[in-house]
């Protein structure tokens, strides 16, 4: 039990930092606390309880007991759900304050709604002792009834206090806390002591790295010299022939059977054209071959780019047999052939190292692939032939075969799932472990997005200029009675929502809560329609905006969902946005920002507590400048935070970076200091990649730059396309879910196929693979990749090449 120094730290804290009580906390706080802990967790109702709860911790606190004060009234914003959790796991007791409002709670939540019945659940598991002190009379008819009272036992404390006065609720729990605090006082030391050790041995640590590092660091510096004087001793031809071609290097190095001429040769090629070889497009380089690595980001039923369409062999191209693609977490792919052929699945980043003998299947000519989707899990892959057959394969060989007329796309909805779209719009959802399908027809309609959460299933249809959302309960069974189509839609399924004009259409959202967004199909291109579906109908009606589903003439509607489900932003054509959070039954107020333009978009970080609000002027004329602002959602505070830039380019994931046009320049900055992290010339678009540590630009003469913003090393690619390509622009570039491929969108004339080009990205994170590949030439020991990423990253921010520094590692634990 700690007393002076976190007393007087607690006196002097606010009453709105008292109850958030570990709001900012370092790592030594964690620590400490993870040792010591809190002697009383306080749960209460905000309501009628708050009072008497600040009262109570202030005395234990006066008497030294290390108190953390719980609330439903936590800042706006906060992550109060993990501050609760994190405080239960390290209190020793828990106080609940049985006030009458706490008992019967006043809003009927359902139980697993009730922020106290949580963290009584949560405090259960430790089972640690608990204190119900009844501070309103209560009968006992409704404490019976109350989800509460399956909480407390006959061991468990009961205290009464109900002129709540306090003094002999603070007495018992000194007199109840003092049994064991001869023990308690034992066990800290033990443990303080086991802290100072556990430190001193980090520090013990971090030096014997920091010095190995520096070891390492010098052994390369030292052969830097020898490596570059190898390089200038190679034959003018044989530096030539290394440059132009790998494997060339590979045939001049053996000459004097010296690895070291290996590294040299490996230096005169140098830079990361090598890297770029090692994966080859995954359009091999075809021309208006639709084909997308969008599969990446999962994408929607019908939206999936994977189904393979070929145009007509153009006069100058040659036919595209084969593809290689690679699963979403970048681990293993596939390597298909188009006409006849096989499937094989195979290690990263060589395509030529199979997985497993039984991961291969070979079809016979007359076969064709139509589509392919990875799993979210990257487990799973699925290929659709022409011959109305599905194969499902994980890294050792099929899991699953079945068959489907007429497939037009194929996507996973988890790893059970896997939808299939026909050409007859009906829609079947094959259930991997029941080996067993479902169809579902929309009679008229065209089926174009499936997504689905724990209660419901949700398709998106088109019939014309029409878009409909329905839902149907998540159930198999239910599901598997749908035989026929009704002139309303399919059976069971209920029509949710249904809107015009529009041109696309996205679903978004987390479990339990859905936003559907379309794209209004105005002369001036700028509008938003957004609908908002939840599984609670009762929410439903509330979260509903008269403005959402109506068309509005020239004024933007967007909205955002925290990564969480529990905060909802909208702008619903309002001057200013406004904000839904878990627990409200009603909208709260609008954001205040001084400004009289009108919202383009709005977007929240993963908490809920960051805003990004842009505005434009209002009119038919595409705006020309952009007010961006960085709002706090609790305080209600807005930061200008670019104010007429030419554009709002992207937002990182996790709303870190933010890239903008301003003139002539693209800029990177920081979201939260609006610091500038990088300039770089004008492109006509540019994103940041899903981690936010890398920036992809494009021209629109197909010129693409990709920059590892943490090491500032770029790879440049002009991207040609020799036929039809003269009225060809480039433009919206995309990376893949691991930052590995870049994908280019191509849009030429009226009615022309969109056709992508993806290039490969290298940066610190491909270092480990890159020393897998050289140990295949080199016979470097699989021990010392770790050792390379570390070498690496002190050679980033130098001039040599990655390569080159990676053939300075190798020299360097080759030679003594």
């Amino acid at each position: 039990m700690r007393t002076t120094s976190r007393l007087s730290d607690a006196n002097s804290l606010t009453d709105e930092e008292r109850l958030v009580g570990i709001r900012k906390r370092t790592i030594w706080q964690e620590v400490i606390d993870a040792i010591y802990g809190y002697d009383y967790f306080i749960s209460y109702r905000w309501s009628d309880g708050r009072q008497y709860a600040l009262q109570l911790a202030e005395s234990l606190q006066g008497v030294g007991y290390n108190v953390f004060l719980d609330s439903e009234d936590y800042k706006p914003g906060e992550n109060w759900r993990w501050g609760g959790q994190y405080a239960l796991k390290h209190t020793s007791r828990l106080v609940f304050l049985a006030t009458k409002d706490a008992v019967c709670d006043p809003q009927k939540r359902e139980a697993h709604k009730d922020p106290i019945v949580n963290e009584l659940e949560a405090f259960e598991k430790g089972g640690r002792q608990k204190v119900r002190v009844l501070l309103d009379p209560i009968d006992d008819a409704n404490w019976q009834e109350s989800p509460l009272a399956a909480f407390f036992r006959g061991e468990d404390l009961h205290l009464t206090d109900l002129d709540r006065s306090g003094v002999q609720v603070i007495q018992e729990l000194d007199r109840w806390a003092s049994i064991d605090k001869r023990e308690r006082k034992r066990t800290r030391l033990f443990q303080g002591i086991a802290a100072i050790l556990f430190v001193l041995l980090i520090v013990a640590v971090v030096f014997g790295i920091l010095a190995r590092s520096q070891a390492n660091r010098l052994r390369v510096v030292a052969v830097e010299g020898s490596i570059r004087g190898g390089y200038e001793n190679l034959t003018k031809n044989d530096a030539a022939a290394a440059a132009a071609d790998f494997s060339s290097a590979l045939e001049i190095a053996p000459k004097n059977q010296i690895a070291a001429d290996r590294l040299y040769s490996l230096l005169a090629y140098g830079t990361s054209q090598w890297v770029l070889q090692q994966r080859v497009d995954i359009d091999s380089g075809s021309v208006d071959f639709g084909l997308s690595n969008d599969w990446m980001e999962f994408s929607d039923l019908g939206l999936n780019p994977t189904s393979v369409e070929v145009d007509d062999e153009p006069d100058n191209s040659e036919a595209i047999t084969t593809s290689r693609f690679e699963s979403p977490d970048g681990a293993w792919g596939v390597v298909l052939n188009h006409y006849g052929g096989n499937f094989q699945a195979v290690q990263l980043p060589y395509y030529e190292i199979q997985l497993s003998d039984r991961s291969s299947y070979s079809f016979e000519e007359t076969r064709e692939v139509r589509g392919l989707a990875f799993d979210q899990t990257s487990t799973l892959v699925a290929v659709s032939l022409n011959t109305d057959q599905i194969y499902v394969f994980d890294r050792e060989g099929t899991v699953a075969e079945f068959e489907c007329n007429g497939i037009e796309s194929i996507s996973f909805v988890g790893k059970r799932w896997l939808v299939c779209r026909t050409a007859s719009s009906e829609i079947r959802f094959v259930d991997l472990i029941e080996d067993d399908y479902v169809p579902i027809p929309f009679t008229g309609s065209q089926a174009i997005a499936c997504k689905r959460n724990d209660r419901h299933w949700f398709v998106a249809t088109r019939e014309k200029d029409t878009y409909s959302i329905w839902s149907h309960p998540v159930s198999f069974q239910t599901m598997a009675k749908v035989s026929e189509a009704e002139t309303t839609g399919p059976r069971n399924w209920e029509e949710r929502t249904k809107f015009a004009p529009a041109r696309g259409l996205e679903l978004q959202g987390t479990d339990g809560e859905w936003l559907v967004v379309g794209n209004a199909a105005s002369k001036s291109g700028w509008n938003k329609l957004t609908h908002m579906l939840s599984d609670d109908d009762a929410r439903q009606k509330a979260m509903q905006d008269e403005d959402f589903s109506a068309t509005i003439a020239l004024v933007t509607t967007d909205a955002a969902i925290s990564l969480d489900g529990q905060v909802i932003a909208t702008s619903a054509g309002r001057t200013n946005p406004r904000i839904w959070r878990e627990g409200e039954d009603k909208w709260e107020t609008e954001l205040e920002i001084d400004t009289d333009r009108y919202v383009r978009a709005v977007k929240l970080d993963e908490t809920g507590r960051l805003a990004f609000v842009l505005y434009a002027e209002e009119g038919p004329a595409k705006p020309t400048k952009f007010d961006l602002f960085a709002v706090d959602t609790g305080e209600r505070v807005a930061t200008d935070f670019f104010a007429r830039t030419d554009e709002l380019l992207d937002i990182s994931q996790d709303c870190e970076k933010t890239v903008v046009r301003v003139g002539g320049t693209i800029a990177v900055r920081s979201s939260r200091s609006t610091a500038e992290l990088m300039s770089i010339p004008a492109a006509n678009s540019a994103v940041l990649s899903y981690d936010g540590t890398r920036l992809a630009t494009c021209t629109s003469s197909g010129v693409v730059c990709v920059i590892d913003l943490e090491s500032g090393y770029t790879v440049s690619e002009s991207l040609t396309f020799p036929v039809n390509s003269g009225s060809a622009k480039f433009r919206e570039p995309h990376f893949s879910r691991n930052g590995v491929f870049v994908e280019i969108h191509r849009y030429g004339t009226p009615g022309q196929r969109c056709s992508w080009r993806v290039g490969t990205v290298l940066s610190r994170r491909e270092a480990i693979q890159l020393v897998s590949v050289a140990r295949q030439y080199f016979g470097i020991d699989v021990d010392q990749r770790k050792l390379a990423v570390e070498v690496l990253h002190d050679f980033s921010s130098q001039e040599n090449s990655v390569v080159s520094e990676l053939a300075m590692f190798l020299f360097a634990v080759e030679t003594p």
